[in-house]
């Protein structure tokens, strides 16, 4: 379905674009964890977070192979989802895991981030597998639209004549027109005998309604994983996309879906990784990157107030070389970002 793995896409590409940042006493450390930097030493750090997120957004759950020392982690490895064994223990409440035979102890030699899990349970779900039924109804409309112009009884052209044909006379005069059509070739005019003419029905999408079946099908795949419908190019009454409603579009899937469902989790994953002294949380500057004037809004409240220099604000935009700078940069606060 285009607009599920659109969404996917999205959801995936939005949510690597942030750095996980170790804080130290609420503000930036000054030495970062090489774990941050490059969890997985065979993959960037944006391939690492995109097969994490994607994970998450299709299965409801993400498995990291550890290896260091718990509480302080030297690399992690995403692992294949459909391979890992989830049993819960004898008490019931805990989960034993496994992978390719090896037995895995969570919190050191196995991460795993679920979603939508309730007491009890050892697996997550996502949002996908819990409309599933609802997914398979748009999945139906989208056939059905497929099938009806290739198979859907719809003739391209109806002979008619006066004269009552038999079943084998109908059929030789389809074969014949089918054939002079093919050898006469695109766009050559039609003989026909006197009695008969021809017709040529036609059937459109706006007509039949595929249109709008298929543009309520986006829209509900949009409101399912929380995606605004401007980004899916969705289709709605009334409404214009310009770039400033898609930014605003972004910011919205941001905090209304990437960070609270997605990221939220994964910061507090690797937080319990790395040593205990840091506190991991993703920056935001990517997201402020695409709002000049709130941005730049920002800075001016903050020179105002004699928080941040004008150097300051040269070297966060990389527009100048300033004598000298400020770590600035305290845990962002979620009501502010």
């Amino acid at each position: 379905m285009p607009a599920v793995i659109r969404s996917v896409d999205i959801l995936t590409s939005v949510s690597a674009t942030f750095t996980p940042t170790g804080y130290r006493d609420g503000f930036v450390a000054s030495d970062q964890p090489l774990f941050l930097q490059r969890p997985d030493p065979n993959l960037t750090r944006v391939e690492f977070l995109s097969q994490s997120v994607r994970d998450l957004v299709v299965n409801g759950e993400c498995f990291w192979l550890l290896s260091g020392v718990e509480g302080n982690a030297e690399w992690a490895t995403v692992l294949p989802w459909a391979e890992v064994e989830v049993e819960p223990d004898e008490s019931g409440l805990r989960a034993s895991y496994a992978w390719r035979d090896q037995k895995l102890v969570l919190g050191e030699t196995i991460a795993h981030i679920a979603l939508g899990r309730h007491a009890g349970e050892m697996r997550g779900v996502s949002p996908l597998k819990q409309a599933l039924p609802t997914l398979e109804n748009i999945y139906s409309a989208e056939a059905f639209a497929s099938m009806w112009f290739s198979s859907g009884g719809v003739p391209s052209t109806i002979l008619t004549t006066g004269q009552t044909l038999t079943a084998d006379e109908a059929s030789l005069l389809q074969a014949q027109w089918v054939a002079a059509r093919s050898s006469a070739g695109a766009g050559s005019p039609a003989v026909l005998s006197q009695g008969m003419t021809a017709d040529f029905p036609s059937t459109n999408p706006e007509q039949s309604q595929m249109l709008q079946s298929r543009d309520q099908g986006v829209a509900t795949v949009a409101r399912l994983l929380g995606i605004p419908g401007a980004l899916l190019m969705a289709n709605t009454a009334g409404s214009t996309i310009y770039y400033s409603n898609v930014e605003s579009a972004i910011s919205s899937l941001v905090k209304a879906t990437v960070l609270p469902m997605y990221l939220t989790p994964i910061e507090q994953a690797l937080s319990d990784l790395v040593s205990d002294e840091y506190a991991v949380r993703f920056g935001m500057n990517e997201l402020e990157r695409t709002e000049a004037s709130t941005r730049f809004a920002i800075y001016k409240i903050a020179i105002d107030a004699g928080i941040l220099s004008a150097d300051d604000v040269r070297i966060a935009e990389g527009i100048g070389s300033p004598v000298t700078t400020t770590n600035f940069q305290p845990i962002p606060d979620r009501e502010e970002v």
